[in-house]
């Protein structure tokens, strides 16, 4: 019986773990269920065959990351259990961390089904993001959605020439916006890396990043873009230092040109850095009542997401007239006030913990053309992207954005588990 369906296993898994990729810039309902039925099938698997190699050894020789994020994931089920204000549905509020039990599904997932024909999934991710790209750019000039009937969605920018606010696949500017800024930086990586060692492989990655990149401007999201911005910086430095000042060049042009054609995209650019503007006001305002309901609960926080039910008791408190009732805008605040502060310790230990890896994984193998240091280049500007955007916006916990970052996570995890056993030659053939 295990035998079999270990055998079978190694011919449907794929399939799942294709679709769920395929879904992470098109389908919230995919990402679900597609991610689930695989996790479902890999713990199977997993029980049928814990004994025998190689499965054996998938289980064994985890990273302290790992444990770390399990580590969080305890002191939100305590943070429900104890602080959580009644009326208050606690499966709710762990629930809403249930993208950690997926991180270790999907690394499993990736370890079981891990072979030569590995990265083509990173390029089917990269051909629905230009499709989701191309979408975008044509609901910016014509304000049609051509997914959802309801056109109403699509936020209509004032200037001229009449334009739009666009959400891609997805029903939120704000999500398809900080989704896209971290999924950038995979193809950039590729282009620089070019690991088929085609010219016409560098020019399709660059030409899907400049079609990400166009669209990402179309979002008016100004977290996403100083995300995105940092993500290929960062990925530029580590190239090399001529690769820096050129990404730097081009992002400046780009820029000049782009709020040039668009006064509307120049009035955005420069309130992103307008402290006194009404969005900055409302986020300050947002942090100090987070702080208050922090102190309130410090060491395990009233439960991860239970703020937004609160917060506007909070406001009264502090005294604030109005504000923005909901999530803090900010990674920092949102897990201070709902996990306290074990949890947000715990949180940013796991982030430093797995950049680590990555950063070790990448000087590794560094001097390889291949895809492997192509997406662990990139994965580093995911999680670059990670940070800095979410210091405005709760990018971890909108589960469509949430789930590309997992995605990320398992990836690295699971090519951390093959480099150190296997030969890198062995892994691409």
């Amino acid at each position: 019986m295990s035998a079999w369906l270990f055998s079978n296993s190694k011919r449907i898994l794929p399939y799942f773990l294709l679709a769920y990729v395929f879904s992470l810039e098109a389908s919230m309902a995919g990402m679900e269920l597609f991610g689930w039925i695989g996790f479902i099938l890999t713990i199977i698997v997993l029980i049928f065959n814990f004994r025998n190699e190689p499965v054996s050894t998938y289980l064994k020789g985890w990273t302290i990351p790992e444990y770390l994020i399990l580590g969080f994931f305890l002191i939100v089920i305590l943070g429900a259990m104890l602080n959580s204000p009644e009326p208050t549905d606690r499966w709710f509020t762990v629930g809403r961390t249930r993208g950690i039990l997926l991180l270790f599904g999907l690394k499993f997932l990736i370890l079981l089904t891990f072979n030569k024909n590995t990265e083509k999934y990173l390029y089917v991710l990269f051909a629905v993001g230009v499709l989701a790209s191309m979408n975008a750019i044509f609901q910016y000039f014509t304000g049609v959605d051509l997914i959802r009937a309801n056109d109403d969605l699509l936020e209509r920018i004032a200037g001229t020439p009449v334009v739009y606010r666009t959400n891609g696949f997805f029903n939120s500017s704000m999500t398809f916006g900080h989704s896209l800024g971290a999924l950038i930086a995979l193809p950039f990586a590729f282009a620089l890396m070019n690991p088929k060692k085609q010219r016409y492989t560098r020019v399709l990655f660059s030409v899907a990043t400049l079609i990400m990149g166009l669209a990402l401007i179309t979002t008016f999201t100004r977290g996403a873009w100083m995300g995105a911005v940092s993500a290929l910086l960062v990925i530029s430095f580590l190239r090399d230092w001529k690769t820096l000042m050129a990404t730097l060049g081009t992002m400046v042009v780009v820029i000049f040109a782009v709020t040039k054609m668009h006064p509307s995209l120049e009035v955005r650019v420069h309130s992103t850095f307008d402290t006194h503007s009404q969005s900055a006001s409302e986020r300050m305002s947002l942090w100090k009542a987070n702080t208050d309901v922090f102190k309130e609960y410090p060491l395990l926080g009233i439960g991860y997401g239970e703020n937004e039910r609160v917060i506007s008791e909070y406001f009264k408190k502090s005294k604030i007239s109005s504000g923005y009732v909901g999530h803090a805008h900010s990674n920092f605040f949102q897990f201070l006030s709902g996990t306290g502060l074990l949890g947000t310790l715990c949180f940013y230990l796991f982030a430093m913990g797995i950049l680590i890896v990555n950063l070790r994984l990448w000087f590794k193998v560094r001097g390889t053309s291949n895809w492997i240091s192509a997406f662990l280049l990139g994965a580093i500007g995911v999680q670059v992207c990670l940070h800095v955007a979410g210091l405005t916006e709760c990018n971890f916990k909108d589960m469509e954005i949430n789930h590309l970052f997992i995605f990320v996570f398992a990836m690295v995890l699971a090519l951390n588990h093959k480099i150190k056993r296997e030969n890198l030659n062995q892994l691409l053939n």
